[in-house]
Formats: C-alpha cells, sequence, structure tokens
C-alpha cells in the first residue's frame, strides 16, 4: 500500500503544530507583498507582522500615521488576503505603533 507523502508530511505537520508556524510565515510574507504593491518597498521594512491568533493579525507601524492610514484601507488588505486563499486565516487586523 502506498501512501502520498504530502498527506504524511501534512497530517505530521498538523500533530507538532508547525503548520501554525508555516500559515504565520506565508501570512507574513503575503502581508508584506500587499503593503509593498500598495506603498513601496520603503514602508513595507518597516511595518512588521507581529502575531497571529485567532485569526487576528497584529501589526507593528512605525508611528501612528501609518496605522490609521493602514487602517482606512483594512478592508482592501482582508480582500487581497481572500483573493489569496488566506481567507480562513484571517478576519481582522489590528495596527499598533
Amino acid at each position: 500500500m502506498f501512501v502520498r507523502i504530502k498527506n504524511i508530511i501534512g497530517n505530521n505537520l498538523i500533530k507538532i503544530g508547525a503548520k501554525s508556524i508555516l500559515d504565520k510565515e506565508n501570512v507574513k510574507k503575503k502581508f508584506n507583498r500587499i503593503i509593498n504593491v500598495y506603498y513601496g518597498n520603503e514602508i513595507s521594512e518597516r511595518i512588521k507582522v507581529i502575531s497571529l491568533k485567532n485569526k487576528a493579525l497584529l501589526v507593528q507601524c512605525p508611528d501612528s500615521m501609518w496605522a490609521g492610514e493602514l487602517q482606512l484601507k483594512n478592508h482592501l488588505i482582508l480582500k487581497e488576503f481572500a483573493k489569496g486563499g488566506f481567507k480562513k486565516l484571517i478576519e481582522k487586523i489590528r495596527f499598533i505603533y
């Protein structure tokens, strides 16, 4: 009997909790790409994803102006995540400075 490797790896990742780590890393990469498209590389390097817990993304901004700007674009950022297949992982984004 043959078992697909992706099934073995996928199941073991879930068992050891690594799937959530991979999800977080993929979300970080996607978030950086979104910010880079809208605001450029300079600002995307200054804005960092802090955590992903309970479908809420916590993002550190350099100052209150950027936190407010990104909060205004929150719905656009969430739409971009949904397009990328991240809808099940992220329901809200919180920006802090």
